[in-house]
């Protein structure tokens, strides 16, 4: 009998981590948060959306428009979220893309960019080109 609760408990703390999995709320994918690329944003309603890279945050800004309260990026260097639009980006480094095309990662400080890119390659953008690059003006 003990066994078995045993064996509940530790099948009932893995389908726990399974399912909570962070996905990207708008293709489904893993958001690998250890790649720092991600972006998080939050509606007016104090619910967290989760984009896998700047390609989804970005479609993701279009469908809930007037809902959304933030966008936050994750800023390379610490993991912390910073306020998306007043990030400095760099794009195309030689860090690997969370999807294919060019690698996209946010900096709070347009000095932390400017070192990356120097040792990283690719290209520093204002939040403001980067959206605009994107098709999108916020």
């Amino acid at each position: 009998m003990k066994k078995l609760f045993v064996m509940v408990i530790f099948v009932m703390m893995f389908v726990t981590v399974v399912f909570a999995e962070e996905k990207c709320s708008l293709c489904g994918m893993k958001v690998d948060e250890a790649k720092r690329q991600h972006f998080v944003i939050t509606t007016k309603d104090g619910k967290k959306q989760k984009a896998c890279n700047e390609g989804c945050a970005v479609i993701l800004t279009e469908n809930l428009k007037k809902d959304i309260r933030t966008m936050e990026a994750v800023d390379y260097n610490t993991g912390s979220l910073i306020d998306a639009h007043k990030a400095f980006y760099v794009k195309g480094s030689d860090v690997k893309p969370v999807m294919g095309g060019k690698s996209v990662v946010a900096f709070s400080k347009k000095e932390d960019a400017e070192k990356f890119q120097k040792e990283h390659g690719g290209k520093v953008l204002t939040a403001d080109e980067m959206f605009k690059v994107e098709g999108h003006e916020h």
